[in-house]
């Protein structure tokens, strides 16, 4: 987590329509990144499309992670602002966005951020099957893992997600913010701290 560096690794595409949205497509390739174990502490699924949205919990070096992450993209649109949101563009870009991270509770450095889980679906249309989130679960003897199932998925469980930023969106409302997609999900045993892994 600590070796990606943002400027390098988080770049974007002017962006494209697309219905009512605008997108940033990331310049690939796109970084994946293994974070630390994080609590699962909300779960919401799309009924009309097929993703998962987990909030996941945060301290210390990963909250400093995700806050500079918001300031990068932040600093980001800041730049572009005038060419991105065109005759539309805000005098302030700061409260338009939509930031991962959410502060949580009253201790220092302890919030949340939300990433979006894709879940398996078949082709239509003869159109190739979209790349979908690999969900393991790990045994109780920390050594091996096996395929899991969305429904072993639930708040208060802890996982390790391996991320990948996929675009930054803008709605016609100006507001924005960017979608971490996430590549494989491991669920810990019940009880397993994250200063165990």
């Amino acid at each position: 987590m600590g070796e990606v560096v943002l400027k390098d690794a988080f770049r974007f595409r002017p962006p494209r329509p697309w219905h009512s949205l605008h997108f940033c497509n990331v310049v690939q390739p796109a970084p994946r990144i293994q974070l630390p174990s994080s609590e699962v502490v909300y779960l919401f699924q799309d009924e009309n499309q097929p993703k998962v949205s987990l909030q996941l919990g945060t301290t210390g070096a990963l909250t400093r992670w995700v806050r500079a992450l918001d300031q990068h993209i932040l600093d980001t649109v800041e730049r572009h602002k005038t060419e991105w949101f065109g005759e539309h563009c805000p005098a302030s870009v700061e409260e338009h966005m939509t930031p991962l991270y959410r502060e949580g509770g009253e201790e220092p450095d302890v919030g949340s951020y939300r990433v979006k889980v894709v879940l398996p679906q078949p082709a239509a249309n003869g159109k190739k099957e979209r790349p979908c989130t690999r969900l393991y679960a790990l045994h109780p003897d920390g050594k091996r893992h096996r395929s899991a199932g969305l429904e072993e998925l639930a708040v208060g469980c802890r996982a390790i997600p391996i991320v990948k930023p996929t675009f930054l969106w803008f709605s016609s409302s100006r507001t924005f913010g960017l979608t971490l997609e996430v590549t494989d999900l491991l669920l810990l045993p019940q009880g397993e701290e994250a200063s165990s892994l």
